[in-house]
């Protein structure tokens, strides 16, 4: 087969079946945008997205965080810390982190006045067309937890999207595209098939299928941008300009 179009939760990636199947795997963000626009489809003609993906049927899938999901609750990243910032507080142990932003107003649990992730309904209507999956509960970066913490929000994301939504859960996305060898243990042994990584550049049938690749796009980019990142070679430029690190982790960091 020839392309497919994957949207991916905060962002993009190629699951199992994709990467077996397809010659390319396009992967975009899923801002509120794009799921309006799948959503507003099953009412409207004034969308074409849908419409689209049903006639290619090209594969789609979305990542869903399993207790911000269907709730009020928020993201912990969109939350203003004063004295920390965002890519500090992503290295911090989990209870230092949860504890630091507490003090600054956020729980976890808590349900704010609007909601950040999709409703439960959105999901029950979109799951006739949109392959959904777990990105954990509460978005961690799980290399910072505790192997009691990893093994807990992977296990119990999986469980909770199950149950309340009835979906068929079997790839997972690492929060922030970090993961180490302990998560990619804990995702076999919590009957996970594949999980998805940020690691830089295509799949093939040689990668490692707990260790996905993906390249990853804004939602607000040019045409320009879109093409030189689909190729991978915005990607490379970049990492080896600045320098970024994967998100893979040799050992555990708790």
């Amino acid at each position: 087969l020839g392309n497919a179009l994957d949207i991916g939760a905060h962002v993009g990636f190629w699951l199992k079946d994709m990467c077996k199947e397809f010659k390319q795997v396009y992967a975009f963000e899923p801002i509120n945008a794009v799921r309006d626009c799948i959503h507003h489809n099953v009412k409207s003609d004034n969308y074409k997205l849908l419409p689209l993906i049903k006639e290619m049927n090209i594969p789609i899938t979305i990542f869903l965080c399993s207790h911000i999901v269907g709730t009020n609750r928020h993201y912990w990243f969109k939350h203003q810390v004063d004295v920390v910032s965002t890519e500090k507080l992503k290295k911090m142990g989990n209870k230092e982190r949860l504890d630091l932003l507490k003090k600054s107003g956020f729980e976890q649990q808590k349900d704010f006045g609007e909601r950040m992730a999709l409703s439960y309904n959105e999901v029950i209507e979109m799951s006739n067309y949109v392959d959904f999956q777990s990105h954990s509960m509460f978005h961690p970066c799980l290399p910072y937890c505790t192997k009691q913490e990893s093994e807990f929000e992977i296990i119990n994301s999986k469980k909770q999207l199950e149950k309340v939504f009835k979906l068929k859960i079997n790839s997972f996305s690492f929060p922030n595209g970090d993961y180490s060898d302990r998560e990619i243990e804990l995702l076999k042994s919590s009957g996970y098939s594949s999980g998805i990584s940020c690691d830089l550049w295509f799949n093939n049938q040689k990668t490692n299928i707990f260790r996905l690749k993906r390249l990853d796009c804004r939602d607000d980019a040019s045409i320009i941008e879109l093409e030189s990142k689909v190729t991978g070679i915005y990607h490379f430029l970049k990492r080896v300009i600045v320098g970024k690190k994967f998100g893979y982790f040799k050992n555990k960091l708790t």
